[in-house]
């Protein structure tokens, strides 16, 4: 059976632990029916600035309801817990296995912290488009 062109091109939406909101706009503008959505938990995330110890366990905790509700709502969603065998525990690396295993076309990341995520997109492998509030 031959698969559409459309069902053949996904965009990869990354959702970071401080955009848990259905209203987002990359989520508003993704199709849900080829489109993934990509979560992740890194240490990197964890201690680039110091949190308490708490904050951390109640943001994973909101990560991993969030992708459950994106799941319950038709979502197809590549969630990376921090005790998965695999993860590395960067969230730039977490990109790239997913862009590896899932080859998306092109990638759709929020940018809630302008020139964290964006510019660092430079270094993966595929072409991103930002997508702001």
């Amino acid at each position: 059976m031959a698969i559409s062109a459309a069902l053949t091109t996904r965009t990869l939406i990354l959702i970071l632990g401080d955009q848990l909101s259905l209203g987002m706009s990359s989520l508003r503008a993704g199709n849900q029916e080829t489109d993934i959505v990509l979560m992740a938990e890194a240490d990197d995330e964890a201690v680039y600035v110091p949190h308490h110890k708490k904050k951390i366990a109640f943001l994973l905790s909101a990560m991993r309801h969030f992708a459950r509700e994106l799941r319950d709502r038709g979502w197809s969603v590549d969630y990376v817990a921090l005790t998965d065998g695999d993860n590395t525990g960067a969230f730039e690396s977490e990109i790239q296995r997913a862009i590896s295993r899932l080859k998306p076309s092109p990638a759709a990341c929020q940018s809630s912290r302008p020139g964290r995520r964006v510019a660092s997109s430079s270094r993966w492998s595929i072409s991103t488009a930002s997508v702001d509030e």
